[in-house]
């Protein structure tokens, strides 16, 4: 059923994108794709959709249908390659985003009109939280906010707060920024008892997790999307893979192999939005890697799941010798030096690496010392290491926070 499905979607939209999207008239022209191909024999003949490709060709990718109505409503991505793309959804497609954001969590105990709280959000979305839409929008879902952008302790205490009076039963955010606000929550010791957590948007490590659970005493689940395609995957409560959101995209895995400290399924992640018709992105190169388990899952649902390799391709670091580094065993090389609050490494060049630290200066030359030899033993003796200690780590534009880049 998944398959056929699919199958029919992929078809609809191609034949949607030829009819009205300039860019999908000419590729379709070019590779002299036709009704007697398969959807499968099309998909695998186009060409992958980057994202420099969109933001340079963002008119040419909006649907004649929606190109002058009201009908449509405008993202931007966060910009983790340098600069944010625009993306356009039709409000029905949008509408049905959130339907399978709030669908995916009662497979882990969500109930319509269960209180609950956002910890997450960019600059580029301070204007759109006070719209009324917006605030509409939240009030219905019995929802409170906090910008995970703008982030500072009275922050945290006004939502702490909101938290003590509301009682939500569920939080959503950042990893990142749960994790900070986990650890508000036990320094001040508050009475914040929750039924779940959702986690989403960042790479969700096994230390972040452990530690969210241990201080509110429930589980953490983690979602997978993205602002160009909306909900992709989600853990179900047996946490074996994310279940793919068949019913709204197509993923494919392209490039197996490539990365040496995964296993040879593991790949870069393209996307085919098979609903969203103002702006049909297909064969879309998101940046982030995984693989596709279809067998069936313990829980009994057969739709296929989602691993996540724990780091985006731009995320990668390399060492001298052009092995390459992913962000989940560089986070646990400080696990023992207890003085560090944050830390971030941005490589610039394949022979230069800043880490950027924030501490409480009890022990920055003592770190400064052995932090520096762990590195050199996993970059190369070679490799040029700068330590900035500084107050805070800037979240990117989107909010998130990102403890690998690379700027090359």
């Amino acid at each position: 059923i998944i398959h056929e499905y699919q199958q029919s979607h992929l078809r609809s939209i191609f034949e949607y994108a030829v009819k009205n999207v300039p860019y999908y008239r000419e590729v379709f022209k070019e590779f002299q794709l036709n009704n007697n191909l398969s959807p499968m024999e099309i998909i695998n003949r186009l060409p992958i959709l980057t994202k420099d490709l969109l933001r340079s060709n963002f008119n040419n990718f909006l649907s004649d249908e929606y190109r002058d109505t009201n009908d449509i409503f405008f993202y931007y991505t966060g910009g983790s390659t340098g600069q944010p793309s625009k993306i356009a959804v039709d409000k029905k497609y949008l509408d049905f985003r959130w339907a399978m954001v709030y669908y995916n969590m009662t497979w882990v105990g969500y109930k319509l009109g269960d209180c609950h709280g956002f910890i997450y959000g960019s600059n580029l979305d301070a204007k759109e939280q006070s719209t009324l839409r917006q605030k509409s929008q939240q009030w219905m879902m019995n929802a409170f906010h906090l910008n995970a952008f703008y982030i500072n302790t009275e922050d945290f205490q006004r939502f702490a707060e909101k938290c003590m009076v509301k009682r939500p039963k569920f939080l959503i955010g950042y990893a990142s920024a749960l994790l900070e606000f986990a650890k508000y929550v036990e320094r001040n010791k508050l009475p914040i008892q929750l039924d779940f957590i959702e986690s989403t948007a960042e790479c969700l490590s096994a230390e972040a997790r452990q530690k969210i659970e241990d201080i509110f005493a429930c589980k953490v689940y983690d979602r997978y999307g993205c602002r160009e395609v909306g909900n992709i995957a989600h853990e179900c409560k047996e946490r074996g893979g994310l279940h793919i959101d068949w019913q709204s995209v197509y993923i494919e895995i392209i490039n197996k192999g490539k990365y040496p400290f995964l296993d040879p399924e593991y790949g870069d992640i393209v996307l085919t939005s098979l609903k969203n018709k103002a702006m049909p992105l297909i064969r879309y190169f998101v940046g982030d890697i995984g693989k596709v388990d279809y067998s069936v899952c313990k829980c009994g649902m057969v739709s296929p799941r989602l691993y996540l390799g724990g780091a985006r391709s731009i995320d990668i670091l390399y060492t001298m010798d052009g092995g390459m580094i992913s962000a989940s065993p560089l986070s646990l090389t400080t696990r023992d030096l207890y003085s560090i609050q944050k830390i971030q490494y941005v490589q610039k060049s394949p022979k230069y690496l800043d880490v950027n630290i924030v501490t409480d200066h009890a022990d920055d030359a003592s770190i400064r010392m052995s932090l520096g030899d762990r590195l050199k033993k996993i970059f190369g003796e070679d490799m040029e290491i700068r330590f900035n200690f500084v107050d805070e780590i800037e979240r990117e534009p989107s909010g998130k926070y990102r403890l690998t880049k690379r700027l090359f």
